[in-house]
């Protein structure tokens, strides 16, 4: 292969690991949020699980809406 083809396909998986784990990190917030939420109604765990939850979800949407507008641009 030659050094631009190369340097193009390192570029492209390095993009995609970090959208990998920018999407595993908010997965874990969603899953350890919603274990969060399955304890006793009120008091702190159910506040922390629905705050944790409720950023997992949203992070998760803007890692998704940034990679559709990335590969949108490049069209």
């Amino acid at each position: 292969m030659q050094a631009p083809i190369l340097e193009a396909l390192a570029s492209r998986i390095n993009r995609n690991l970090k959208q990998l784990a920018g999407a595993i990190a908010f997965s874990a917030l969603v899953v350890s949020g919603t274990m969060l939420l399955f304890t006793t109604m009120g008091g702190w765990h159910h506040l922390l699980g629905v705050t944790m939850l409720s950023i997992g979800v949203f992070g998760i949407l803007l890692v998704r809406i940034g990679a559709w507008f990335r590969e949108r641009g490049r069209r």
